[in-house]
């Protein structure tokens, strides 16, 4: 399985833009891609910022979320 992991460390105080689409990363999760495969339907999205088991403090800024179906 992947997962869009979009950053994990890097420069701070920098806005990034990123763009993805959600239903290409959702078929890639399920199905590594497979254009043809059978996949439930994508229901929602989720953001986290995560700290992984480091017991340090995790922060994040978001904004400027734009969300566009095909």
């Amino acid at each position: 399985m992947k997962s869009p992991i979009v950053d994990s460390g890097g420069p701070l105080r920098q806005w990034r833009t990123v763009r993805i689409v959600p239903d290409d990363e959702f078929r890639n999760y399920f199905e590594d891609g497979d254009a043809h495969a059978s996949v439930p339907p994508l229901v929602g999205i989720g953001i986290l910022t995560d700290g992984d088991q480091t017991r340090s403090e995790s922060i994040a800024d978001y904004r400027d979320f734009v969300l566009v179906r095909r």
